[in-house]
């Protein structure tokens, strides 16, 4: 009895919570679709041989920045994932610390100038019409608070989906006889295939949201483990040297100036990477500099990982081609629930169609198959991770195919 009481409260909520989510998660799909291609479809320049910065390119760059924009703040330097031949930055005015409406500059080192990305007569279109999407599928065009919005969002979906594997088993007839079964395996056989790939953007992209809130956590603990002594500030020369002398191994991937939200008021905070180990190194902004490297804590550590998992960005253009076809068979999910959930409000008919049996025998391996392959294509080599991706379209076009066939025996009766 305890059982089935749980049972319905479950099929209840999930019902409850998948309608009511229903626009945002079909608006989620749809944007985030568009957004697994920004980089093809906005970077003219692909990277070829990765080059690490080098701290002539850095002092160039920051030369350049005190002389024609003298009374901005700079925020950061970083490394472009696409593009070796450029370093972007980020300015904002004095006294601001959000990197959030913050002058987006690129720093091209063969021509040694600066280019404003938003007077850029080329990009300004493309940049623009995907700045706006990234921000109705970030934060639902609300800014910072609509990035927790989307995070609280996040896991609400997180339990629809599970609370739907959780109900697969009720709900495990053959027979399709009318509209609204028909729509309920439709629902179903795509909810059982994307659930892997759901679950995997869905979680990164709860990381992503609170990615703010987490790394303002991260750096006040630092604050607190400091004692703050005013002292005379050193250039910006000599505390990139000083870097560069401790580097190790390691390369500079990201340099966030003091006094902004990824970092501290008295230091350079500079994100190294060595292979796919990533640390972080404090410098002291101060005369008598000190500087520590630390290992990333797990949750930075997951942060740094959610984005290229959340958009396909590791696997190459097959990659983007699966989440694409993932992307788009889960925007299919809310119009089947809202096609069951009209009819059974009699808002639509519910026609009777020709009696079918469609087993769905795969439900197991379709959950279980497409998380394991992933996995592995994430942590393999180039040539393993081609050869995976290779067997994760198959199996995706196998699936597709068997649920396209099965669901094409029903027809609408006369």
């Amino acid at each position: 009895m305890q059982k089935i009481k749980l049972f319905n409260s479950i099929f209840k909520l999930h019902k409850i919570l998948g309608l009511f989510l229903a626009l945002n998660f079909l608006t989620l799909s749809l944007t985030g679709t568009v957004l697994i291609w920004k980089d093809e479809l906005t970077t003219s320049t692909k990277l070829i041989n990765e080059q690490p910065l080098k701290k002539e390119d850095l002092l160039d760059a920051y030369s350049l920045i005190q002389k024609e924009y003298p009374n901005k703040k700079i925020l950061s330097l970083a490394k472009d994932d696409n593009n070796s031949t450029i370093i972007n930055i980020r300015l904002t005015e004095p006294g601001v610390t959000k990197f959030s409406g913050a002058t987006k500059l690129v720093y091209n080192k063969q021509a040694r100038n600066i280019i404003n990305l938003v007077d850029n007569p080329k990009s300004e279109i493309s940049h623009s019409f995907f700045d706006t999407t990234l921000r109705l599928h970030r934060e639902i065009l609300l800014g910072g608070k609509g990035k927790y919005l989307i995070g609280l969002i996040g896991l609400l979906i997180t339990f629809v989906l599970l609370s739907g594997v959780l109900l697969l088993k009720k709900f495990n007839k053959d027979n399709v006889y009318n509209i609204r079964t028909l729509a309920g395996r439709l629902h179903q056989s795509i909810g059982t295939f994307t659930f892997s790939w759901l679950i995997l953007v869905t979680v990164t992209g709860v990381f992503l949201s609170f990615n703010g809130l987490i790394i303002n956590l991260y750096f006040k603990s630092q604050m607190n483990s400091q004692v703050s002594i005013e002292r005379r500030q050193v250039s910006f020369e000599k505390t990139i040297t000083y870097a560069f002398e401790n580097l190790g191994q390691n390369e500079i991937d990201f340099i966030s100036f003091p006094d902004n939200e990824f970092s501290t008021p008295t230091d350079y905070t500079i994100l190294l990477e060595e292979k796919e180990i990533k640390r972080l190194m404090f410098i002291s902004k101060n005369e008598g500099q000190q500087i520590r490297t630390v290992e990333l804590p797990w949750l930075l550590k997951t942060i740094i990982i959610s984005e290229p998992l959340h958009y396909g960005n590791f696997g190459g253009i097959p990659l983007k081609v699966i989440w694409t076809i993932f992307s788009l068979l889960s925007s299919v999910l809310p119009f089947s629930a809202s096609i069951i959930f009209l009819i059974r409000k009699g808002r639509i008919k519910n026609y009777k169609i020709k009696k079918s049996t469609i087993p769905n025998h795969l439900k197991k391996i379709q959950i279980i198959v497409p998380a394991i392959i992933i996995t592995l294509i994430y942590t393999s080599e180039d040539k393993t991770q081609f050869s995976l991706i290779i067997v994760l379209a198959l199996f995706t076009l196998y699936t597709t195919t068997l649920m396209t066939k099965r669901l094409g025996k029903a027809y609408v009766q006369k």
